[in-house]
């Protein structure tokens, strides 16, 4: 069973390696101009960069995100280096990323619905608050907290993103964001209680 098991592992790893070496050279001939190895690039990663999308931006914004990522990828090839990682992770990582800008872009009033992207873990205090952004008093409060209190909160629960993972990609210590969270999270119950709260620009942890 072991020599079965170690057999099917070896044989996963040698597909997982032909399929980066296929993509590696597929991106290479893309920086040449070859216009079929893009579609073969956009065949194999498109149904998933889409459904990524989907599920952090909807579907109005979905095709946009993924068309713009791989313009990208048409002109700056060179931004991938198959040295450092497969490439569909490099591409999901980059639509990833270009949805949750998207994302910190909008306004808190246009915040939609979020119950279909979120975890699905039983929902605990924070997640109970944050799984009626739907509401448009929720809406209308999270617009009085600071930008960073509720560039924190919308992206940790909307994107899906952990908070090591957030403070990453945010730039920020992870107590600093952490800090951020706690104090936009108090804000926002006591606004929903309609407590009189003195809300003042978030600038430090």
């Amino acid at each position: 069973m072991i020599a079965v098991v170690s057999a099917e592992a070896g044989s996963l790893d040698q597909s997982r390696a032909a399929q980066a070496a296929s993509d590696a050279q597929a991106v290479a001939r893309v920086a040449r101009g070859d216009r079929a190895a893009l579609a073969e690039l956009y065949d194999r990663y498109a149904p998933a960069a889409y459904s990524l999308a989907v599920r952090l931006v909807g579907e109005a914004r979905a095709e946009d995100v993924v068309h713009d990522a791989f313009v990208a990828l048409v002109e700056r090839p060179m931004t991938f280096d198959p040295a450092r990682g497969a490439f569909r992770a490099w591409f999901l990582t980059s639509v990833h990323h270009r949805c949750l800008n998207l994302l910190r872009r909008r306004p808190a009033q246009d915040i939609a619905p979020v119950a279909d992207v979120l975890p699905d873990a039983g929902p605990a205090p924070v997640d109970q608050v944050v799984r009626r952004l739907q509401d448009a008093a929720v809406r209308s409060a999270l617009g009085e907290l600071p930008v960073v209190q509720r560039e924190a909160l919308v992206l940790a629960y909307y994107g899906g993103l952990s908070q090591s993972a957030l403070a990453d990609y945010l730039g920020v210590p992870l107590g600093t964001l952490k800090a951020r969270m706690r104090r936009g999270l108090i804000a926002l119950r006591g606004l929903l209680r309609g407590e009189a709260i003195a809300i003042d620009e978030d600038t430090g942890p």
